[in-house]
């Protein structure tokens, strides 16, 4: 193996950096402690990085899919910055989308960027579920008042109305004037 005796030294792998001169990529750090990359690193597909003894943690992709599984204890994802928000993205039909951002500066807020779908428990049928969701430059909101016990729904507009639907069909609506 290769072993550097000397108190308080590095070892350094360098290589050629594709222009004739020698980068490092790799640095045992003997008096700091630890070991710093200087080069990405690329894994190939199918072998997973682990952390912890007994592999506590793994990041794995393979070739399609990639996987994070943590295998013991809670998995925190953690901003340490204040205000700092906590942000999902991906890409819907090509285009780059926020799906969820988690507000730091308001206590942990989530913002969704489309509609909301709480489904039955993780099974495959579609119902049943609650849905949430909102036409674009419509504010309504829907809150439990603890206080009066009272579960408030509002549509937010002086010319709206409020409609009770079972299965599609209308069965009450309260206009703006509070009549039925």
């Amino acid at each position: 193996g290769i072993i550097n005796y000397a108190d308080d030294k590095n070892i350094i792998l360098q290589c050629d950096d594709g222009s004739g001169g020698v980068t490092p990529y790799l640095t045992l750090d003997g008096s700091a402690g630890f070991t710093t990359v200087q080069k990405k690193m690329r894994f190939a597909d199918n072998v997973a990085v682990t952390l912890g003894t007994g592999d506590d943690l793994s990041l794995f992709h393979d070739g399609t899919n990639s996987s994070i599984t943590n295998s013991v204890g809670n998995l925190t994802i953690n901003t340490g910055h204040s205000d700092k928000d906590i942000i999902f993205k991906g890409t819907d039909g090509g285009a780059s989308i926020t799906a969820l951002t988690l507000d730091m500066s308001d206590a942990g807020k989530a913002i969704f960027s489309g509609n909301i779908t709480l489904s039955n428990g993780g099974g495959t049928s579609p119902s049943p579920k609650l849905e949430f969701f909102r036409q674009a430059g419509v504010s309504s909101y829907i809150q439990y008042d603890v206080a009066n016990k009272i579960l408030v729904v509002d549509s937010a507009h002086a010319s709206g109305s409020i409609s009770h639907k079972i299965n599609g069909t209308e069965k009450m609506n309260i206009g703006s004037d509070g009549n039925t």
